[in-house]
């Protein structure tokens, strides 16, 4: 995205890790872990609490480590005592609270769940510049967060894994062996990657799209 960490960029004068906190906080009870780069802990608990006062007793802030990975880790340090968590990526600004609130019902029954999108597009597996094949797209959907997992697999999951990065936490669970479910999530959660995507958001603010 280009200056600075995505997570503080204002959005209608909101830091993105607000809107993304919010829904998780109306929908389900329980702490919220804000996990933030080491050097800006103080400045996020500030900003939470600015714009989210009513929330402020359930909030705890850990410093993340150098990859996504470590970075949960962290936070599941924060909560050793939860019996289900969910993972929300600040750079979702947009997640419903009803997504919220159907990703940890399936948590809660003991399953490993993510929200996805069926893929539209034709789907190509490409070498350098060849493309190979071209592969069954009905058997492929893009991944959302938040993500959720009863708290015993999601620490075995870390505590397990090993060098290799993974890309979400449902991941980590596929290789142990762990059944991962999926149910239908929302265009609108859409994850802010570059600058086409944050005026994307901007512009959702001001059509009335989604309001704060």
């Amino acid at each position: 995205m280009g200056g600075g960490a995505k997570q503080f960029r204002l959005l209608e004068g909101r830091p993105a890790m607000c809107w993304a906190a919010r829904p998780l906080l109306e929908a389900l009870s329980g702490p919220l872990v804000l996990v933030l780069p080491v050097e800006r802990l103080e400045e996020g608990e500030d900003l939470f609490r600015t714009h989210l006062p009513a929330f402020g007793s359930r909030l705890r802030v850990t410093p993340g480590g150098s990859r996504r990975q470590d970075s949960v880790r962290a936070g599941l340090g924060s909560i050793p005592d939860a019996a289900t968590v969910l993972v929300h990526d600040a750079s979702r600004p947009f997640a419903s609270s009803g997504l919220c609130e159907r990703v940890a019902r399936r948590a809660a029954a003991g399953r490993a769940v993510l929200p996805a999108l069926p893929i539209h597009d034709t789907l190509k597996e490409v070498a350098g510049e060849r493309v190979v094949t071209t592969r069954d797209r009905s058997r492929f959907v893009a991944a959302q967060t938040p993500q959720g997992f009863p708290q015993a697999i999601l620490s075995r999951a870390h505590e397990e894994a090993g060098p290799e990065e993974a890309t979400d936490d449902a991941e980590l669970c596929e290789r142990l062996g762990y059944p991962v479910t999926w149910l239908f999530g929302e265009d609108l959660n859409r994850k802010l990657t570059e600058p086409a995507d944050w005026a994307w958001a901007e512009s959702m603010i001001a059509d009335g799209g989604v309001r704060w």
